[in-house]
Protein backbone atom coordinates (compact mmCIF):
# COMPACT_ATOMS: atom_id res chain seq x y z
CA UNK A 1 0.00 0.00 0.00
CA UNK A 2 1.36 3.39 -0.95
CA UNK A 3 -1.07 5.78 0.75
CA UNK A 4 -4.33 5.80 2.69
CA UNK A 5 -6.61 8.79 3.24
CA UNK A 6 -9.45 7.99 5.66
CA UNK A 7 -12.50 10.21 5.66
CA UNK A 8 -13.61 9.10 9.08
CA UNK A 9 -12.14 7.25 12.05
CA UNK A 10 -10.41 3.93 11.43
CA UNK A 11 -11.46 1.05 13.70
CA UNK A 12 -14.21 3.02 15.42
CA UNK A 13 -17.71 1.66 14.89
CA UNK A 14 -19.23 4.38 17.08
CA UNK A 15 -19.15 7.00 14.31
CA UNK A 16 -20.15 7.18 10.65
CA UNK A 17 -17.33 7.23 8.12
CA UNK A 18 -17.65 8.94 4.74
CA UNK A 19 -15.15 6.66 2.99
CA UNK A 20 -11.49 6.22 2.22
CA UNK A 21 -9.04 6.60 -0.65
CA UNK A 22 -6.36 3.95 -1.12
CA UNK A 23 -3.38 4.35 -3.42
CA UNK A 24 -1.38 1.25 -4.20
CA UNK A 25 1.15 0.03 -6.73
CA UNK A 26 1.44 -3.35 -8.40
CA UNK A 27 4.24 -4.34 -10.78
CA UNK A 28 2.94 -4.92 -14.32
CA UNK A 29 5.00 -8.10 -14.65
CA UNK A 30 2.97 -9.54 -11.77
CA UNK A 31 -0.14 -9.74 -13.96
CA UNK A 32 1.40 -12.47 -16.12
CA UNK A 33 -0.98 -14.08 -18.60
CA UNK A 34 -4.21 -13.29 -16.75
CA UNK A 35 -4.96 -10.25 -18.91
CA UNK A 36 -5.19 -12.08 -22.22
CA UNK A 37 -4.84 -9.51 -25.02
CA UNK A 38 -4.68 -6.44 -22.75
CA UNK A 39 -1.74 -4.07 -23.13
CA UNK A 40 0.91 -4.26 -20.42
CA UNK A 41 1.30 -1.58 -19.24
CA UNK A 42 -2.13 -0.24 -20.16
CA UNK A 43 -2.35 2.58 -22.68
CA UNK A 44 -4.47 5.72 -22.62
CA UNK A 45 -8.15 4.77 -22.93
CA UNK A 46 -7.81 1.09 -21.96
CA UNK A 47 -10.72 -0.14 -19.84
CA UNK A 48 -10.31 -2.97 -17.34
CA UNK A 49 -12.59 -4.53 -14.77
CA UNK A 50 -11.35 -4.34 -11.21
CA UNK A 51 -12.57 -5.23 -7.78
CA UNK A 52 -10.98 -4.02 -4.58
CA UNK A 53 -12.84 -4.85 -1.40
CA UNK A 54 -12.62 -3.33 2.06
CA UNK A 55 -14.75 -4.41 4.95
CA UNK A 56 -14.78 -3.89 8.68
CA UNK A 57 -14.54 -6.98 10.82
CA UNK A 58 -17.00 -7.20 13.70
CA UNK A 59 -16.06 -6.50 17.30
CA UNK A 60 -17.64 -7.42 20.61
CA UNK A 61 -19.27 -10.67 19.49
CA UNK A 62 -21.13 -9.35 16.45
CA UNK A 63 -21.64 -11.85 13.65
CA UNK A 64 -20.13 -11.09 10.27
CA UNK A 65 -21.86 -11.77 6.97
CA UNK A 66 -20.84 -10.67 3.50
CA UNK A 67 -23.53 -8.31 2.28
CA UNK A 68 -22.49 -9.01 -1.30
CA UNK A 69 -22.02 -12.76 -1.64
CA UNK A 70 -20.94 -12.46 -5.27
CA UNK A 71 -18.08 -10.04 -4.65
CA UNK A 72 -15.59 -12.47 -6.24
CA UNK A 73 -17.40 -12.82 -9.60
CA UNK A 74 -15.83 -10.72 -12.41
CA UNK A 75 -19.23 -9.77 -13.84
CA UNK A 76 -19.76 -7.64 -10.71
CA UNK A 77 -16.39 -5.87 -10.90
CA UNK A 78 -16.28 -2.13 -11.54
CA UNK A 79 -14.81 -0.59 -14.69
CA UNK A 80 -11.66 1.52 -14.60
CA UNK A 81 -10.31 3.55 -17.51
CA UNK A 82 -6.63 4.38 -17.76
CA UNK A 83 -5.74 7.92 -18.72
CA UNK A 84 -2.41 9.39 -19.69
CA UNK A 85 -0.86 11.47 -16.94
CA UNK A 86 0.01 14.86 -18.41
Amino acid sequence: MIAVNNHGTANNSNDIDIGAVYEFALPWKGFGKILGTASIPPVDGDIWRLHVDRYERPHRGKEFFFTRAVFHEPRYFDYIRFIEDN
